[in-house]
């Protein structure tokens, strides 16, 4: 039997990628019809020429917080905490406690104060890192879909685009 050369290989693992990228994209789509705000949405754009991926941008500003854990449920929550912190940080900061306050209380609901005390830094920690390393990404992070696939996980985001953003031919639009 002939070897598939690597290039092959390559290019059968890009288009593998491309079909669930269009797929997750579109149940992001689906799942942002149900949301009561989806009217407030002009639409979505698949990639935006000329934008970085907030999937990847997603994904850098939450490695630390991620890496080290092991289950699906954790690494979920921990996306979710990572996008809260992530919006908060681009909100004045004596804006951010009606952002955070009811998250924080729902997230801390049965825990210890030492634990509440140590979420909260985390958030402010996250929070620093986005000032610090992404401050230049002014994107809301409006929301996230992951899907574990046994060795990886693939995250499609749903995010605003900036002000200048003029859509080009090569856009490819998403129905929601």
């Amino acid at each position: 039997m002939a070897k598939k050369s690597k290039a092959f290989s390559e290019l059968l693992r890009l288009q593998q990628g491309d079909r669930i990228e269009q797929r997750e994209m579109q149940r992001l789509a689906k799942k942002m019809r149900k949301n009561p705000h989806a009217n407030n949405v002009a639409g979505i754009v698949a990639n935006p020429k000329g934008q970085v991926k907030m999937s990847a941008v997603l994904e850098q500003f939450a490695e630390p917080y991620v890496e080290p854990l092991q289950e699906f449920s954790e690494v979920k929550g921990m996306y979710r905490l990572a996008i809260v912190a992530w919006n908060a940080a681009l909100l004045p900061e004596s804006d951010r406690p009606s952002l955070l306050d009811p998250v924080m209380e729902i997230a801390t609901k049965g825990m210890n104060h030492k634990a509440k005390q140590e979420l909260k830094t985390m958030v402010d920690d996250m929070m620093a890192r986005k000032l610090e390393l992404f401050d230049e990404n002014k994107r809301h992070i409006i929301d996230f879909q992951i899907k574990d696939y046994g060795t990886e996980y693939y995250i499609t985001v749903a995010a605003t685009l900036p002000k200048s953003f003029q859509p080009s031919s090569e856009d490819q639009p998403v129905s929601i």
